[in-house]
C-alpha cells in the first residue's frame, strides 16, 4: 500500500549548496485499480496519469542560471506552475511532503494543516539517489532522520547504470520511447523518473 515520491534538486554550478529547484512527482497507489493491473502499454499510461507534480524555487536564488556545465531551464515546468518559496522552508517542507504525500498541493501554504491521515509506506524515488540525497541536506533536510521511508528505488541502478558509469535520465527515457522535454528543470526530472519506474516496471 505505498506512495511513491519522488524528488530532483538543482543546484548552482558554482555554488552546489545552493539549491535552486525542488522537484516531486507522487504516485499513491491506492489511486490505482490494483485488481485491472497488467503488461500493457495502456495500464502504464494510467499509471502516468494518476501522478501529481510539483517544482518549487527559492525566492532567494531567482538569479541563479545553469549554463556552462549544463543548461538549466528553471522557467520550463511542463507539469504545471512553478511555486516560488523561502530557502529557509525548505526543510518544513519536505517534513511536511514525506509525512502527508497524498496532500502536495497544499504543502508550500505552511497556514494550511494537511488532514490528519494514517502514517503510509512511502517509498523514496530519484534518478542517482545518493545525489539528491545529499542535496537534500544542503536544504537542512536528512532522509534518514527527517522522514520514514520504507524503501528507496534508484532508476539509474534499475536501468543498469553505476555511481561510477551512469545512465543518464535523457538515455533512460529514449530507451522507454518517451520524448523527455525541458529536462534540467527540477520538476519535469522527478516527473520522467517517476514515470521511468512505472515504465521500466
Amino acid at each position: 500500500d505505498p506512495v511513491l515520491v519522488c524528488i530532483d534538486c538543482e543546484a548552482f554550478e558554482h555554488a552546489q549548496q545552493k539549491i535552486t529547484e525542488l522537484g516531486v512527482a507522487v504516485l499513491d497507489t491506492r489511486d490505482i485499480d490494483l485488481h485491472n493491473v497488467d503488461a500493457s502499454s495502456s495500464t502504464s499510461n494510467s499509471w502516468v496519469a494518476k501522478m501529481k507534480y510539483a517544482h518549487y524555487r527559492p525566492i532567494e536564488y531567482a538569479n541563479l542560471r545553469n549554463k556552462n556545465f549544463i543548461k538549466g531551464c528553471a522557467e520550463s515546468f511542463n507539469f504545471g506552475t512553478t511555486t516560488w518559496i523561502r530557502v529557509n522552508d525548505g526543510k518544513q517542507l519536505l517534513k511536511r511532503l514525506f509525512a502527508h504525500p497524498t496532500h502536495l498541493p497544499q504543502l508550500a501554504d505552511f497556514a494550511v494543516t494537511p488532514p490528519t491521515s494514517e502514517p503510509r509506506n512511502v517509498v523514496f524515488v530519484a534518478h542517482g539517489a545518493s545525489n539528491d540525497t545529499a542535496y537534500l541536506k544542503q536544504l537542512g533536510f536528512d532522509m534518514t532522520a527527517d522522514a520514514e521511508v520504507i524503501r528507496t528505488v534508484d532508476t539509474q541502478l534499475l536501468a543498469g547504470g553505476s555511481k561510477k558509469h551512469g545512465v543518464s535520465l535523457h538515455r533512460l527515457m529514449l530507451a522507454l520511447e518517451v520524448e523527455a522535454v525541458n529536462l534540467h528543470n527540477a520538476g519535469n526530472d522527478a516527473a520522467y523518473t517517476l514515470q521511468a519506474m512505472v515504465l521500466m516496471a
